[in-house]
């Protein structure tokens, strides 16, 4: 309570801040050095896989029906119908619950399954319309992880789940035609907002975005 005091207090202050700034910059600056050696950057190893020894490997009960799923989607071209056979067949997710499509969904388009794993391409803000601030390529870490799928296979039934969408068949007009910065293909999001997502890095514009660059080419077009 006495000027002193406050002064004290205020330095013990300055000190706790900073000492916290500091250990969060330590922890930020050895992301990148723990991507490069393919260790793990925080959260668990994705479904079919687990981390031994800082390395993801195959997890011998979850990657065979990581295949499954694929090899049932190649056959029926239906999400819904992917699940309900995983169900009939019991297999459950990794937290022990039934199959949806959401779940499904995620495995077919996530690209580790054919080996790709894509580390610090992004940072935890979230100002910009793709949901996430995205990395200079110069930092993204590209690595090769034990593959479940062949990419032939992963690529096929992106293409099939792409013409499965009603939306990219009748209402978006850059089905097909739009190539990520990062060079693979941008499809119509299912979401209720209306843009377009990378296959690859999950990286996305929103469609206004795209019709104004469309519509200034257009004109500029007319004019010339």
């Amino acid at each position: 309570s006495t000027p002193a005091g406050m002064i004290f207090y205020t330095i013990i202050a300055a000190i706790g801040q900073g000492e916290r700034e500091e250990t969060g910059k330590r922890v930020s600056d050895s992301i990148p050095i723990r991507a490069k050696l393919g260790k793990s950057t925080g959260g668990p190893a994705p479904f079919g896989y687990q981390w031994e020894q800082n390395r993801l490997i195959l997890n011998p009960d979850e990657s065979p029906v990581y295949r499954l799923i694929f090899d049932l989607y190649l056959e029926h071209q239906n999400i819904i119908a992917v699940a309900r056979e995983l169900n009939r067949r019991g297999y459950k997710t990794r937290r022990g619950t039934l199959w949806g499509d959401s779940a499904v969904r995620h495995c077919l388009l996530d690209p580790r399954a054919m080996g790709k794993r894509k580390t610090n391409y992004t940072t935890a803000k979230t100002r910009l319309i793709n949901g996430k601030q995205s990395k200079p390529s110069s930092d993204w870490i590209e690595q090769e992880i034990p593959a479940i799928v062949s990419p032939e296979l992963w690529q096929e039934c992106q293409r099939i789940h792409a013409d499965n969408r009603p939306a990219a068949k009748k209402e978006n007009l850059f089905t097909g035609l739009l190539m990520c910065g990062c060079g693979s293909k941008m499809y119509p999001d299912t979401g209720k907002r209306k843009k377009y997502r990378c296959v690859n890095c999950k990286a996305s514009v929103h469609e206004s975005v795209l019709e104004d660059i469309f519509e200034q080419h257009v004109w500029q077009m007319i004019s010339n």
